[in-house]
């Protein structure tokens, strides 16, 4: 999974037949901001937004983009 929309795609096919019941993700990316110490793993994100009185939250995950160039047995 070496593109944003690859690891979407693996990670949406996972919470399909892990997780069918909880809620939907807008966003899974990898990030190259996040601390390779505390979070080269990932976080994961609820970011609220009010838009006319009305809260919208949006779920995303973020991983550290060290694991886009690493070998694959240790990704899969």
């Amino acid at each position: 999974m070496r593109s944003d929309k690859a690891l979407h795609a693996y990670v949406m096919g996972l919470k399909g037949e892990h997780m069918r019941n909880s809620a939907g993700l807008a966003k899974v990316v990898y990030d190259s901001k996040l601390q390779l110490v505390y979070q080269a793993l990932g976080i994961h994100v609820r970011s609220g937004k009010n838009h006319g009185g009305k809260t919208q939250s949006r779920h995303e995950i973020r991983i550290g983009s060290l694991f886009k160039h690493a070998p694959r047995p240790f990704c899969a």
